[in-house]
């Protein structure tokens, strides 16, 4: 099995959206590996490359997959910015601030905290990474 590195590195950028037997298997895999790797798939089907193809449904069926195979706490909710995202949703600056005190809660979280920070409001952003970069900055202080 990869290290959450490995894994995340193969992947970024790189999800097999089409393949049904890959997809689902690298969502296996990184339900297996850790949460941060499980919110870096989530990640990808969120926020897909430039250029690429996949749709928005199959980007959704497949975030289906991760909710039923993935537990974590903060499931639910980053889930449910993923799906807006895929959406092409903005989330409001008041839940992504709510949603993102939640996710650092739970430690190394970095890409469900990505999730979040990139699905908020134009004109918010400054805010949602400041609040980002604090709960970054505990994680640190807490090593």
């Amino acid at each position: 099995m990869k290290t959450e590195a490995e894994f995340i590195e193969a992947i970024d950028c790189r999800f097999p959206y089409d393949d049904e037997q890959l997809a689902s298997a690298l969502i296996d895999e990184a339900c297996a590996i850790s949460a941060n790797a499980a919110y870096m798939v989530v990640h990808e089907l969120a926020r897909r490359p430039v250029g690429n193809l996949a749709t928005d449904a199959r980007c959704l069926q497949l975030l289906e997959l991760v909710d039923a195979r993935f537990v974590h706490p903060a499931k639910e909710r980053v889930l449910g910015v993923a799906r807006c995202m895929v959406r092409r949703e903005r989330v409001r600056f008041d839940e992504c601030a709510a949603i993102l005190r939640d996710v650092g809660r739970h430690r190394d979280q970095f890409n469900a905290l990505a999730i979040v920070c990139i699905a908020g409001e134009e004109g918010q952003m400054e805010a949602i990474q400041r609040l980002h970069d604090d709960i970054v900055a505990d994680w640190m202080r807490s090593r």
